[in-house]
């Protein structure tokens, strides 16, 4: 009884979605219901945006659904810059997905909407990170731009996996700096895997159309024991991977 009342409360959803798609700017059509949830892609999704930004682009915004769930792509660093900078006042928002619930996360600047801790975390950040602030950034980007090019001196067959690595690497080299006063300059430091660890989780987590439960809220509801209902764990485990990373690096 519940799936069918889910399933129902998804084709709602899906039609609501469709009696309102004019106001959106194009993209693939996808089908009723389900939406692109089948050509979606499961990893590198970035890459098909790009594409289809290029296909469908309205002055570089896309838009689909996946599961009911409206998704709005911005391919144009210029059109977001306008939206999320200029007019962020309007479009600082974010709906709080059920799995990052699940997950715990009910307090990570990632997920949560635009209310007052936000504008907190939005303060602090801009006060270490502003264009003049991150000046003072630099030598550790430059110690960790020599670790890279050693790296790929030593082993030039690895370039791309050696660059895959660098962005994580200079997140937490830049953040535990700055939180921990802790510098690093080891490219074997254990706050690297951290750092890995944390992006893939929140790329997991985030996926759009993976998780069911992001598009029917109501399945959180379910037990785990229950078939089809794996993002239960899935969410308790990811939960638990990412206070580990937070616990290890405090």
């Amino acid at each position: 009884a519940i799936v069918v009342v889910a399933l129902v409360l998804c084709l709602s959803v899906s039609l609501f979605h469709c009696r309102r798609r004019r106001n959106y700017p194009p993209g693939p059509k996808g089908f009723p219901l389900i939406g692109i949830a089948l050509e979606h892609p499961k990893s590198e999704f970035w890459k098909t945006y790009a594409q289809w930004g290029m296909k469908y682009g309205h002055h570089g915004l896309i838009s689909f659904h996946v599961l009911g769930r409206r998704m709005v792509v911005l391919n144009s660093p210029k059109v977001a810059e306008d939206l999320l900078v200029r007019r962020s006042v309007i479009y600082s928002d974010r709906p709080f997905p059920s799995m990052a619930k699940l997950m715990k996360r009910e307090k990570s600047m990632f997920y949560i909407s635009h209310n007052e801790r936000f504008k907190i975390y939005r303060r602090l950040l801009h006060h270490d990170f502003n264009a003049v602030a991150s000046q003072n950034h630099w030598r550790t980007l430059e110690r960790q731009a020599k670790i890279l090019i050693a790296d790929i001196d030593e082993d030039p067959a690895g370039l791309f996996e050696h660059l895959r690595r660098q962005s994580p690497r200079n997140a937490a080299a830049v953040t535990m700096n700055v939180a921990y006063g802790y510098p690093v300059t080891d490219k074997n430091d254990h706050f690297f895997a951290l750092a890995e660890e944390s992006m893939r989780v929140g790329s997991l987590a985030g996926t759009p159309g993976k998780w069911l439960v992001d598009s029917i809220p109501l399945l959180q509801h379910i037990p785990s024991w229950f078939p089809r209902c794996r993002f239960q764990e899935a969410g308790k485990s990811m939960g638990r991977s990412a206070v580990y990373s937070v616990s290890r690096a405090s």
